[in-house]
């Protein structure tokens, strides 16, 4: 607590740790957490640590944290002999209670755990890590995390429309429509009574009003159309359709995703899905003397969304990620986009996240920072794995830096840092 009391307020962006857990194991550490007489005073220590990363973390940061259970060894804790002691619900509990935003409770699966020699219960094979917010609008940007999904993405009345072929692939995989379902759709699977619903197709001549326009009233690909560059009744920002291409055009320059200009770090597609809260990931040896480490690819996983790539060198502030749209050349196809937005006007240039461990241990998440480009910082009162840290960080090679943003077009003052991004409705 002596060192994080040391560390400035909001000035940290990513707080990723796992703390010693309780009543397991013994550090041979002076001041150690884990080994409290009582459930009570091991949570009162662990919410103390998150009223000082409140503190030290910025509003647009966040806060991971990896605990694991026990299992109560006597009924000295309070709970009965065997059973697990509930740390992680009771932390969670806590925090929640204290003001913080639990937005995940994400589960590390492991592929290989360790074997259980208990013949009464089943082995243990996951830990959880929570996800806190400390206030809102924070930073998270799903675009580097996506996963390339296993089949292509449909829409819903090709889907329907290809499950009812009868040499259907995947005719197997889907049940059969009941009688009321299917005659909802006709033979192309759009359904039945769109058309009738709408007055200016309710004729014969919509084929003619389709070849006039190119496309139906109401239809997505009218919302396409009129997002298009140069349409003077494109859709604006507050509207229910889709985004302005224009918006795109005039942000600061920054894109990333699909299909010209790939994400720094990362090959995310916004095609691609959300991952999902379950990251399945093998024990990986440590040649060190360290017995409690946590897998990098744990911190790998996680810090490509929670830590910013580009921070304000003056003010800290980082550029947010936006949705928008990437008009592909030479086609009408619009596709999602991620627009990163500055959130200042200091124009004194950018520097990657900080991400703090105020439990580094063996290092795992100071390595995982460097491999990714970000700041790290980490604090550990053991001094043999003081050493180890220095040892692993000396072994892990610096990465190409994250590239600069593009120059914003309306910045004022020096080209490298935005404006502030217009309020929208």
């Amino acid at each position: 607590m002596e060192q994080i009391a040391r560390i400035p307020d909001d000035s940290v962006d990513v707080v990723f740790t796992s703390p010693p857990y309780f009543a397991l194991r013994d550090y041979d550490t002076e001041e150690q957490w884990g080994l409290e007489p009582t459930i009570r005073e091991y949570l009162d220590h662990l919410m103390s640590l998150m009223e000082e990363c409140r503190r030290v973390v910025k509003p647009t940061g966040n806060i991971w944290v990896n605990l694991g259970d026990t299992y109560a060894t006597s009924s000295k804790y309070g709970v009965r002999r065997k059973s697990l002691m509930g740390i992680p619900e009771r932390f969670l509990v806590r925090a929640i209670d204290d003001g913080f935003v639990c937005r995940n409770k994400d589960l590390w699966k492991k592929e290989n755990p360790t074997p259980s020699s208990a013949w009464d219960r089943l082995t243990n094979t996951y830990e959880p890590v929570y996800f806190f917010s400390i206030s809102d609008p924070y930073f998270f940007d799903l675009a580097p995390i996506r996963v390339r999904p296993k089949t292509e993405t449909k829409p819903f009345n090709i889907r329907v429309r290809e499950a009812r072929k009868p040499k259907a692939k995947n005719a197997k995989l889907i049940p059969d429509l009941s009688p009321e379902e299917d005659a909802q759709y006709d033979r192309q699977g759009v359904r039945r009574g769109r058309r009738s619903n709408n007055p200016k197709l309710h004729s014969r001549n919509f084929r003619e009003i389709k070849e006039k326009y190119g496309h139906l009233p109401g239809s997505n690909t009218a919302r396409l159309h009129r997002a298009r560059p140069g349409n003077p009744n494109r859709t604006g920002w507050d509207s229910g359709c889709m985004r302005s291409t224009d918006n795109v055009m005039n942000h600061d320059g920054v894109l990333g995703g699909y299909p010209d200009t790939p994400i720094p770090m990362a090959d995310g597609r916004p095609r691609d899905k959300n991952p999902g809260d379950i990251v399945s990931l093998p024990h990986q040896p440590l040649k060190y003397d360290h017995f409690a480490a946590f897998p990098v690819g744990l911190p790998l996983h996680f810090l490509p969304a929670a830590c910013p790539r580009w921070v304000c060198k003056k003010c800290g502030k980082p550029r947010m990620p936006h949705d928008g749209l990437n008009p592909h050349v030479g086609g009408r196809t619009v596709y999602r986009c991620t627009v990163y937005v500055p959130l200042c006007k200091c124009g004194a240039g950018w520097e990657p996240g900080l991400v703090l461990d105020p439990f580094a241990g063996a290092g795992t998440t100071t390595v995982a920072s460097k491999r990714l480009g970000f700041r790290y910082c980490g604090i550990e009162i053991n001094a043999k794995y003081v050493k180890t840290i220095g040892l692993r960080l000396s072994e892990t090679e610096e990465p190409p830096p994250i590239p600069p943003p593009a120059p914003s077009r309306d910045a004022e003052g020096d080209a490298t840092c935005g404006a502030e991004p217009a309020a929208r409705a």
